[in-house]
């Protein structure tokens, strides 16, 4: 499974807030919406930018994120991975 960062698929940092986190789906997904674009792989980019969204606009699934990338920032994330397969 490959990481995909959701705050640089929606061309925002990690301190945005709540507000500008919905107004950077919205620009994207007008841009982006298969129905309006006729850009190669816009239903792909349109899916990854509504998963962003989708994670990053809850509260809770955001805090999970977060800790998730940085326990995979530190390495902690390779070290169970490589534990939990007997290596």
């Amino acid at each position: 499974m490959q990481f995909i960062d959701y705050y640089t698929v929606l061309g925002v940092v990690p301190t945005t807030d709540a507000k500008a986190i919905k107004t950077a789906y919205r620009k994207l997904g007008r841009k982006y919406h298969p129905d309006v674009s006729k850009l190669p792989n816009t239903a792909e980019i349109f899916r990854r930018v509504a998963e962003a969204y989708a994670v990053l606009h809850s509260t809770e699934k955001r805090a999970k994120y977060d800790a998730y990338c940085a326990a995979r920032r530190h390495g902690f994330i390779r070290l169970v991975r490589a534990n939990a397969s007997g290596r």
